[in-house]
């Protein structure tokens, strides 16, 4: 299936591909008794990773969505129907869409709103369906041993090539009980520490490594399990390490090589090193310049600038830093509309610049970022930086009742112990514009930031 927010194949509005599988899919699977089984990470450069070819093969049975069209799903379904005769459950929420070669094969449909959205309702509808059919081809394959739904096995006759041995088998479902270990392992690191006892996270992390693969042999999901370990523990310089002992083709996709440049800059604020800077800088804009800049990669670019706008001295390259920082935040507000941190980031640095057309930009943007935040809000797990984007949201529209509200869920709120840290910045940030235009909203707001510090200390 396709991951994160696709484009619709015909309406071109957003899909959220995770909604789906956190929602009806995996809790589908579940109920069907199987085990669901995801690689969360895209492919890049016609390399597909080899435990995406080891799951297609080895696995008793495989859903495949073809809603998006997407190219990627339909390569790795050839795959499928060209190993397994069986067991291969197709779902839609276009079945008038699908190509002609896959048309007649029998899918569970599903149900998008007029916004393609699904909504609990059709969440329920899609979960049902699917474990009944998933049953069903649990049924067929127990009780009959020339069941099949593959297209290529049921016309030709003579493709009949030898099923994956059994010892294979074995191991490759030994390999991902034991990822699973590891990344149950590597979750409970980060509740302690989100618990804000990061000397205890890191030894209990060295302890967690030690027992890994090594980097070359770790799946892709367990991989940036660890590098985005590292990053709730703050640690950059293992991070950039991680990053660097990946073998190349999981290294040159886009999420690690935004992840290393975030290192790099974090490291660099922390030290100075305009080495680490620059090399920030060149990665993510060598992900623009190959056409997978994403709004996160622009998101980071502006952060590189924003950190940038706060060291200078002199005017002139406080200014041109400021601008580009508003400028890759907006970009990347516009590659993706669902995701709130680009654009709270450019309304907050466009109020604090003030010029006219920044008011124009922020009465653009921040509705649509209030909008998409409430929304993750009501459709996953809230963490911290959610209710901290709605606090930010709070501030620049000065409703102060709302701001105190989004204060205390914030500080409550699952997520990186240093989000509070950097919302508590860029409302000093913030702080320091008002005391120049606006000295009754300063003398709010500096009172507020105190509130902030102590509840947060």
């Amino acid at each position: 299936m396709p991951f994160g927010v696709k484009p619709h194949p015909e309406s071109g509005q957003s899909v959220d591909f995770d909604h789906v599988f956190e929602k009806s899919i995996r809790p589908a699977i579940e109920a069907a008794g199987l085990e669901p089984l995801r690689d969360d990470m895209t492919t890049v450069g016609g390399m597909v990773q080899k435990s995406l070819f080891d799951a297609l093969l080895m696995c008793d049975f495989v859903v495949v969505d073809l809603t998006a069209v997407n190219g990627n799903v339909f390569y790795e379904l050839g795959i499928r129907h060209a190993v397994r005769p069986a067991s291969t459950v197709a779902i839609t929420a276009r079945p008038d869409a699908m190509p002609f070669d896959v048309r007649n094969l029998r899918a569970v449909r599903y149900q998008l709103d007029d916004h393609d959205r699904l909504d609990d309702r059709a969440a329920q509808d899609l979960r049902e369906a699917l474990t009944e059919a998933l049953l069903q081809a649990k049924s067929k394959a127990n009780l009959d041993a020339k069941y099949m739904d593959s297209p290529l096995y049921q016309l030709v006759e003579s493709w009949r090539p030898p099923p994956p041995a059994s010892m294979k088998t074995d191991d490759f479902a030994a390999q991902v009980e034991r990822d699973q270990q590891h990344r149950y392992a590597l979750a409970g690191v980060r509740r302690v520490a989100i618990d804000k006892d990061v000397i205890a996270a890191r030894r209990l992390m060295q302890k967690c490594e030690a027992g890994l693969p090594e980097p070359s042999r770790r799946e892709p999901a367990l991989a940036m399990d660890v590098l985005l370990t590292h990053r709730a523990l703050e640690d950059w310089d293992s991070m950039i390490r991680v990053v660097e002992a990946m073998p190349p083709t999981l290294r040159n996709r886009s999420t690690p090589l935004e992840q290393l440049a975030f290192a790099l800059n974090r490291r660099a604020e922390v030290t100075g090193s305009d080495v680490d800077l620059s090399r920030a800088l060149e990665v993510l804009r060598a992900l623009v310049s190959e056409a997978r800049g994403t709004s996160e990669t622009f998101g980071l670019i502006g952060r590189v600038h924003k950190g940038e706008w706060r060291r200078a001295t002199s005017g002139r390259r406080r200014a041109s830093a400021l601008a580009s920082a508003i400028d890759a935040y907006a970009e990347g507000h516009w590659r993706d509309m669902t995701d709130p941190y680009p654009g709270i980031n450019a309304c907050t640095l466009a109020t604090i610049r003030g010029d006219r057309d920044d008011v124009a930009l922020v009465e653009r943007i921040l509705p649509v970022v209030s909008y998409a935040t409430e929304v993750q809000l009501h459709r996953f797990e809230p963490t911290s930086w959610m209710f901290a984007t709605m606090l930010e949201v709070s501030v620049l529209r000065d409703d102060r009742v709302w701001a105190l509200k989004w204060l205390e869920e914030a500080l409550v709120a699952s997520g990186d112990r240093w989000g509070p840290v950097t919302t508590l910045q860029t409302l000093n940030d913030l702080l320091a514009a008002y005391r120049v235009r606006d000295g009754e909203r300063g003398e709010w707001l500096n009172a507020f930031i105190e509130q902030f510090r102590e509840a947060f200390d």
